[in-house]
């Protein structure tokens, strides 16, 4: 079978197509909600409807977390939004933009850091926009537990939706969309060489519920890469030798 590799990777085998992912602002609705008028025409044919029906998102949300607009030139260094564990967490209907900063560990533009086990809090993200960050979109690291549903997540630079050290497990990721995780190299700030062919879904650890998402415009998909043994944090918490805390023997 014949292969093809996106503009943002370059050609493999066969003939490389372009990146046709497509941002437009709606201009106007028409009175029955049917019609929606762009500020300029599409490029690419989308077909809407088959099995080849295009995704689309809506970036816009009317609470925006956002960094200063020069974070851009000031070398993709801009906020970051990190979380802990609390008595409530949930998050719904925000935007994310311009967060992030490039080649900085633990900087990501929504980050569950290091909660452990949040099955009694059930915390959440959902119906939110996470677009033209610096690195990364959502990162769940050592938390068992969240819900990330129905977000919208596009451009950004190395992996997208990212778990983190391989322990990371009973998280829900269902609805979700992303599109446009660009390839960052390591001298480039990718944090990982693999990040140089960014995935729209990192998963470092199959005992997580993965369902109704979409991947558009990434070199994979969904890239299962499970270590052998767990990875920094949660390896010091877990020790070399426990085999329960190793992803590819992880019961399910």
């Amino acid at each position: 079978s014949s292969k093809y590799s996106s503009t943002l990777y370059g050609p493999a085998m066969g003939y490389p197509f372009p990146d046709q992912t497509e941002k437009r602002t709606i201009t106007a609705i028409s009175s029955d909600k049917k019609t929606l008028t762009l500020d300029s025409a599409l490029t690419y044919t989308h077909w809407g409807s088959g099995n080849q029906f295009a995704e689309v998102g809506m970036l816009n949300r009317k609470i925006v977390i956002t960094s200063s607009e020069d974070s851009d030139a000031d070398g993709a260094y801009g906020g970051h939004f990190l979380m802990r564990k609390g008595k409530v967490l949930e998050l719904s209907g925000i935007e994310v933009t311009r967060m992030g900063q490039r080649g900085v560990l633990a900087r990501y533009p929504v980050h569950f850091h290091n909660m452990s086990d949040v099955e009694d809090i059930k915390p959440f993200i959902q119906y939110s926009s996470i677009h033209n960050n610096f690195q990364r979109c959502l990162v769940v690291h050592q938390s068992h537990g969240v819900t990330i549903r129905g977000n919208v997540a596009f451009n950004t630079s190395g992996h997208c939706y990212f778990l983190e050290d391989g322990m990371e497990r009973g998280n829900i990721f269902d609805k979700n969309l992303g599109a446009s995780a660009n390839p960052l190299a390591k001298g480039e700030g990718g944090l990982l060489p693999s990040d140089n062919r960014a995935s729209i879904f990192w998963i470092v650890n199959p005992n997580n519920t993965f369902t109704n998402n979409a991947a558009v415009g990434g070199q994979h998909g969904f890239w299962y890469a499970m270590p052998v043994r767990p990875r920094n944090l949660a390896l010091k918490l877990y020790g070399v030798n426990n085999v329960y805390a190793w992803p590819r023997k992880h019961p399910l």
